[in-house]
């Protein structure tokens, strides 16, 4: 049961525009149609902001036609990956939807709310229908919100969190622990990945807020244990070594696991990150099928990957791989 950290930040970010946001975690409470139902005829809200996945979406969709037959004039948002990708799809074929905000949601949906006019045809990152009912996209945003700058996300509008929720199995050493979101995007165009919200972008929290992040969770919430779910954590080594430099001259007692690609990996910060309490590294292995490997990812080298996986393994870190061969070990 992984915490939605990105509508804990979208809230933190609209709270600090002084807007006023609350959570449903529909994943975490088994009755959350009726808790939102509740919510809407008791608080009435002007938005409804709904993040959907493809698998999710027809989900979010009843959500939308409660939330209309409740509140008639309340506005829908939806946002994620679904329909970031399908944008003008999406609102032709349900109208219950009156806007989507494509890619990253904090100064979009903040501009969005604040906005004064009918059509908000100069925000960028808005998908909605113009005076003839014709589905209309603005564009991506030109420049991505600086990850530094918006306060932590608002975790505690999360229900019972941190004990709510939970990593997957042997994704920690110790209680309770959290997940954390360092970095957005990856560079790389592996097929089996989506990119219709960051795109091909790359940015990144600094070692320093990296750090406080982890002491802000540890003294608020009592969290002993860190999952960074980035994408590519380690891929500005810089950032890790500053940051693994912290941890050791600082000790937060923090332990932590991230997902890193092979490529990125060697023995000096395989050391540093050790010593700065990394539990496990995931590596998206994918195919003990080079031939297979080399339609959809760049670099295929299963020689270089097993010695990847054996280096880890030396420095004293777990290793988990996304599917692997007889060739690989995760002990």
């Amino acid at each position: 049961m992984m915490p939605p950290i990105g509508l804990a930040s979208i809230a933190a970010y609209l709270e600090q525009k002084s807007f006023t946001a609350d959570i449903i975690d529909c994943f975490a409470k088994p009755s959350a149609e009726k808790i939102i139902g509740e919510y809407l005829q008791h608080q009435r809200p002007g938005f409804i902001g709904i993040s959907t996945t493809t698998s999710s979406f027809l989900d979010g969709v009843r959500i939308a036609k409660m939330a209309k037959a409740l509140l008639p004039r309340i506005k829908v948002i939806f946002g994620g990956p679904h329909v970031s990708a399908l944008k003008k799809e999406t609102l032709a074929a349900f109208p219950m939807i009156d806007f989507l905000v494509v890619g990253e949601g904090e100064e979009t949906l903040a501009e969005l709310m604040a906005c004064e006019t009918v059509l908000p045809s100069s925000i960028e990152g808005v998908a909605y229908r113009d005076e003839s009912g014709e589905p209309v996209f603005n564009g991506y945003r030109q420049k991505g919100v600086k990850l530094d700058a918006p306060p932590y996300p608002a975790y505690e509008k999360l229900a019972g969190y941190p004990d709510k929720y939970y990593l997957p199995i042997f994704s920690y050493p110790q209680l309770p622990n959290a997940s954390c979101i360092s970095s957005r995007g990856c560079p790389y165009s592996c097929s089996y990945c989506d990119r219709s919200v960051f795109r091909q972008t790359f940015r990144f929290n600094s070692a320093e807020y990296l750090y406080h992040h982890l002491l802000y969770l540890r003294d608020r919430f009592g969290i002993r244990h860190v999952n960074f779910y980035d994408d590519q954590f380690t891929f500005h080594r810089g950032r890790i070594k500053e940051f693994a430099q912290q941890m050791m001259d600082h000790p937060t007692g923090v332990s932590f696991n991230c997902a890193a690609r092979a490529e990125h990996l060697d023995s000096e910060l395989l050391q540093l990150m050790k010593a700065a309490g990394c539990w496990m590294i995931s590596l998206g292995i994918e195919s003990g099928d080079e031939a297979l490997l080399a339609h959809h990812r760049q670099n295929p080298n299963l020689d270089m990957l097993a010695e990847k996986i054996r280096l880890i393994h030396r420095v004293g870190i777990r290793v988990f791989a996304t599917n692997w061969s007889s060739k690989f070990s995760t002990a």
